[in-house]
């Protein structure tokens, strides 16, 4: 039988954005709960209800909704995990999104009552989202590292072993570093590298901490402190990394220049990172989900070519510029060679 389309379109993208937070909020909850390491073997709503002291009828329509959104699978009564899920949404998996979507979250949720104080001239800054503050990044590690390690590590180091000079023995600067685990994970395949750790003073006494409990890490990563506004990174180094760090520089073009001055000869400088359009409408994952951050903080997403245009300003040898579609928006890989001296 025909399904016959009935409304618009547009009616139609309206009425879904109700669903938004009922989708996340469903997730939300199953991760606080680690509910789905309940149902790695096919468990009934009535054998999980009772081991939690919930009402196994409510919980079967949880299950139901996990199962629409086509996390997990239902046959009769009883509920499993999707294969392709499992590293996923299982607790113990090293490639587990629930620590880092819960971060994320608490960054990205927006209400029309903050919405309208963000909007005010008189508004004031609000503390949980004030990325200008050093605070706010010395408390924001342990989520870092869980992005880092999860999603963004695994998609970014294939990139970074495929540029021309990647060897092992170089000297790293992990600009903005916000966690320890791109040099854990440069030190398993390149165990002779030396990094250097850049980041805020106070996001530098947590790291420093986590890197003196590993010998491994002890003997190969040193932590900077430092504001990429103020220069002083050290070096020279054969690598630089910026990953989704240099939305903070007030003055770009200085920050680049300062860094560049960093780069040993025939050095090379990755940057990965957004690049909104010129309108700035567009990718919709950024706009929208920058929209907390921004709305507090005011923009922070760089532009299309904003970045290659500093850095040809410093005559590098070769500046390659790659667009990339993840799981979480399309990113831009900027790889720039410093000439050999």
């Amino acid at each position: 039988m025909t399904t016959t389309q009935c409304g618009t379109p547009e009616q139609s993208k309206l009425f879904s954005a109700l669903l938004g937070p009922i989708h996340w909020q469903l997730l939300e909850f199953t991760f606080t709960h680690q509910l789905f390491d309940r149902f790695q073997q096919c468990t009934s709503a009535e054998e999980a209800g009772n081991d939690l002291n919930w009402r196994p009828d409510r919980l079967e329509l949880l299950l139901n909704a996990c199962v629409a959104l086509g996390f997990m699978h239902k046959k009769n009564a009883g509920y499993t995990v999707k294969n392709s899920y499992r590293p996923l949404l299982l607790s113990d998996s090293e490639s587990y999104l629930g620590e880092t979507l819960l971060h994320l979250s608490r960054i990205k949720q927006l209400t029309p009552e903050t919405m309208l104080t963000w909007l005010s001239p008189r508004q004031e800054q609000h503390a949980v989202l004030n990325m200008r503050n050093e605070q706010f990044w010395q408390n924001a590690t342990s989520g870092l590292q869980a992005f880092h390690q999860s999603i963004r590590n695994p998609i970014l180091l294939p990139l970074i072993r495929d540029i021309p000079h990647w060897r092992d023995g170089l000297t790293i600067l992990d600009l903005g570093a916000g966690s320890v685990q791109l040099a854990r994970d440069i030190l398993k395949q390149s165990p002779n590298s030396q990094i250097t750790l850049f980041d805020l003073p106070p996001c530098c006494e947590v790291l420093q901490k986590e890197v003196l409990t590993d010998t491994r890490l002890a003997s190969h990563v040193s932590v900077r402190p430092g504001d990429m506004n103020q220069g002083d990174f050290g070096g020279p180094y054969q690598l630089m990394i910026a990953a989704m760090s240099l939305y903070f520089a007030r003055d770009l073009a200085q920050c680049i220049d300062d860094l560049w001055q960093s780069l040993a000869p025939g050095g090379t400088f990755i940057s990965f990172h957004e690049a909104l359009n010129t309108t700035r409408t567009q990718p919709l994952y950024h706009v929208l989900g920058r929209l907390p951050a921004e709305l507090a903080n005011g923009p922070l997403s760089l532009s299309h070519g904003q970045l290659e245009a500093t850095l040809a300003a410093n005559n590098p040898v070769s500046l390659s510029t790659y667009p990339l579609k993840t799981p979480f928006g399309e990113m831009t890989l900027i790889v720039a060679t410093k000439g050999a001296e």
